[in-house]
Order: structure tokens, then C-alpha cells, then sequence
């Protein structure tokens, strides 16, 4: 009885491996890619998006039971952007031009603080940028942005690295090795005190498989990378898990097939070697292309909405 009372509680107490589980909220946004998504407080807010041809500008919460969309009212139309949370207040910049044919970028940069959304006035900015990479550095106290699309109508990326820092845009004066990319996965990494970057693609080229770093001194790196190797990808999610102090990526497209990725992966550090290893996690998702992703730390779990399925070309209104 001893012995199968132990092996009991050492099944129940054994760490469960990582899974997908679609949610059923009773309330939730309608379909959409393209949008912005991030950690704010104890909640996740969700701005913007696009479905056929019609863009968003609406503002969701998720508090990991429900979505709310009466909370928070206003805010841009805006689709091909990421936000960030910068200390509570919400950066928004920026975006896609949404006409049939394309065109320059949107040139915009708006703040959401509580529920109220107000268009910041900058004197510096990047121009106009969509399909950008961006996070939050902790370590040099802005959001960070690189790359994206300046000119939809021309495949041409940017390899431009701009920091905001809550009154107004600057151009770091560097030299990135990482070249033109757009729709790159990034995300702040606190145990390292790094912004990692992942994918993307140079149109002139093509897709990027290197995992690069930006640090405290405002400089890129490639990150030395134990292990495996990632196959590229562009339009993925990269939320980081602070409770495991891990990143988290997933979804994309191949941009050599134009097949879905239905696979995540785990990145971590190792601070007594300076090397990252990324993990395959066993369980297959949706593979969403261009959807929103973020870690919730009140349920441990990372959120995912909506997304293009490449092979209908049809937007998703899924909770995972």
C-alpha cells in the first residue's frame, strides 16, 4: 500500500507535458490576422487586425475566461502591428496600408493607459512601418523595434532598429548584422537581459533561420545556439514565459512552400555557458499564420487568437 500510495503521488505530482486545448470563452473577437497582442496588469489586450479586407480598430481583453470588447473604446485602425507594454502604459505603431494595392506604411504611434487610447506626438519617427518586430527592453527602459515593410506596394524590408521611449523615437546609430527583414518574431528575455529576435524574411532573398540578440549596450548579435537548429520561418509569435523564463515560438509559414508551421518550441538560457538551446514541445497547434500571442501569468499559460490558415486563406476566431 506504501509503495502504490508513492507511485501515486508521484504521478500526480510529475510535471504534465505542454498541450493546446481550444477554448470555448462566450464572448470573443471576431476573426482576424494581423493584430496586436500583449500582457498589460492581469490581462491581455488585443488591438486591430484585418479579416478579408475589411481592418479593425478594436480593443479586446482576455482575463483567461472570457473576452471582454466593451472595455476599452477608440484607439487607431490599424493592422501589421505589435504592442508593447511599457511599464502599464500600451504602444501602438504604426501598421499596414489596407488599400487593395498596397502603399507607404501607416506613420502612427498611439498609447492605450487604462482604457483610454491617445495618439502620442513625437517629433522623431520611423516613417511609417508595418509587419515590424518589437518588444519591450527592460534593460534600456524602451520598445524596441526592427525591420518591417516601409512600402507595401515594393517588397522591399527595412533593417532599421528604433527605440521608442514614451515621448519620442530614436534611430540607433547600429550597424544590425541580422539585414532587411520583415514580419520577424521578437520578445524581451528578462533571465538573460535580451531581446531575442527569430525568422522574418528579406523578400530580395529570403527567409532568415538565425536567433539574434540585442542587449543592454544597444548592440546585435547572433546568439550562440546549442543543439538544434530551427527551420525558418516568417509571421511566427514569440511571447516570453516568465514564470519558466523561457520563450515560447510559435506558428508561421514556410516562406519556401507557403505551408503552415504547426510547431512550438521552447527557447532557454544558460547563464554559466552564454548558450541557448531551443526544445521541441511534443504537441502540435492550429498553425496559424499572423495571429496574437501572449503569456498570462495568472493561469501559466500562453494565449493565442485567431490567425490566417494558409491554406484556406480564411482568418480564425480561435482561443487556445
Amino acid at each position: 500500500q506504501f509503495r502504490l500510495g508513492a507511485l501515486a503521488l508521484a504521478i500526480a505530482c510529475s510535471p504534465l507535458a505542454a498541450q493546446w486545448g481550444q477554448q470555448s470563452p462566450t464572448t470573443s473577437p471576431s476573426a482576424r490576422s494581423g493584430h496586436g497582442m500583449c500582457l498589460t496588469g492581469t490581462q491581455i489586450v488585443l488591438h486591430g487586425g484585418t479579416a478579408g479586407f475589411s481592418t479593425s480598430g478594436e480593443t479586446w481583453v482576455y482575463d483567461g475566461t472570457n473576452w471582454d470588447g466593451t472595455a476599452i473604446t477608440g484607439g487607431p485602425v490599424a493592422t501589421g502591428v505589435r504592442l508593447v507594454d511599457m511599464n502599464g502604459i500600451v504602444v501602438l505603431y504604426g501598421g499596414m496600408n489596407t488599400s487593395f494595392f498596397g502603399g507607404p506604411s501607416v506613420d502612427q504611434t498611439y498609447t492605450l493607459t487604462g482604457t483610454t487610447w491617445a495618439a502620442a506626438t513625437p517629433t522623431v519617427t520611423p516613417g511609417g512601418l508595418g509587419n515590424y518586430g518589437a518588444c519591450y527592453h527592460s534593460g534600456r527602459g524602451t520598445m524596441v523595434l526592427y525591420g518591417g515593410v516601409a512600402d507595401s506596394f515594393f517588397p522591399i524590408a527595412e533593417s532599421g532598429t528604433w527605440e521608442f521611449d514614451g515621448t519620442n523615437w530614436a534611430q540607433i546609430s547600429v550597424t544590425s548584422p541580422a539585414g532587411a527583414l520583415e514580419r520577424p518574431a521578437m520578445c524581451y528575455h528578462a533571465g538573460s537581459g535580451m531581446a531575442v529576435m527569430f525568422g522574418g524574411i528579406d523578400p530580395q532573398i529570403g527567409g532568415v533561420d538565425t536567433t539574434w540578440l540585442y542587449d543592454n549596450t544597444g548592440t546585435w548579435a547572433a546568439a550562440t545556439v546549442s543543439g538544434i537548429k530551427l527551420p525558418l520561418r516568417i509571421g511566427a509569435r514569440l511571447p516570453y514565459d516568465s514564470v519558466r523564463d523561457v520563450c515560447v515560438l510559435n506558428g508561421g509559414l514556410n516562406p519556401s512552400t507557403g505551408q503552415a508551421i504547426i510547431d512550438t518550441w521552447e527557447l532557454a538560457y544558460d547563464a554559466s555557458t552564454t548558450t541557448w538551446t531551443w526544445t521541441q514541445v511534443p504537441t502540435v497547434t492550429n498553425g496559424h499564420f499572423a495571429s496574437g500571442l501572449a503569456f498570462l501569468p495568472s493561469i501559466r499559460q500562453i494565449v493565442e487568437f485567431g490567425g490566417l490558415d494558409p491554406a484556406t486563406f480564411a482568418e480564425n476566431a480561435d482561443t487556445w
